[in-house]
């Protein structure tokens, strides 16, 4: 089946041209050759003005003028993105500190999970995330399964949940150290009088 065809002049060269209807309707047509649409384009695309944007580096904070087509416009250069991505950002601790501050958390408060005690896998968590503010500090961390972990995020738990099965927890080993003072003293004094 042949298409319909129209009549039309090109726009560089001003020669005749038979473009298919349906290409017209489509917003096309409207040069003869691939070398018309290209020279058109070299002339007149590049003399329109290009729309920039100013933004502020996330890594650096220096303002930078970004084009809209150029990516996501983050960083001011490659070297701003690649130092943002190993660490070396202010305020952004290094891997190897990170880890002995997970080392930290499980011996201050055990490899299990604080909620339930799960111990198979576990993850340390901010109470406070550090792009709140909160701090790298022990009282800061907490050691979680990923479930109770996924309900933090999601809002299901609270860090002030956390930190009341935290007191829960401190008072019922203190019961449990003077449950344990009161049976050895009990044992002693038995053992005494016999």
């Amino acid at each position: 089946m042949l298409r319909k065809t129209t009549t039309r002049n090109c726009l560089w060269c001003n020669k005749r041209f038979s473009p298919a209807i349906s290409e017209v309707k489509r917003g096309n047509g409207k040069f003869c050759s691939l070398s018309c649409v290209c020279h058109h384009r070299n002339k007149y695309y590049l003399t329109r003005p290009i729309k920039t944007e100013l933004r502020i580096c996330n890594f650096c904070h220096k303002k930078f003028i970004h084009r809209p087509y150029k990516g996501l416009g983050k960083f001011c250069s490659l070297i701003c993105l690649h130092k943002s991505q190993t660490g070396k950002q202010p305020g952004h601790l290094s891997q190897h500190i990170r880890r002995k501050f997970k080392e930290l958390a499980f011996k201050t408060y055990g490899e299990k999970c604080e909620v339930c005690d799960y111990s198979l896998c576990i993850d340390v968590h901010h109470l406070i995330s550090r792009s709140e503010g909160g701090k790298e500090e022990i009282s800061n961390l907490s050691v979680l399964c990923p479930n109770h972990h996924r309900e933090i995020h999601i809002g299901i738990l609270t860090a002030e949940d956390i930190r009341n099965i935290r007191k829960e927890k401190l008072v019922e080993m203190a019961e449990g150290d003077s449950a344990s003072k009161i049976n050895t003293l009990k044992t002693s004094t038995s053992i005494v009088n016999l």
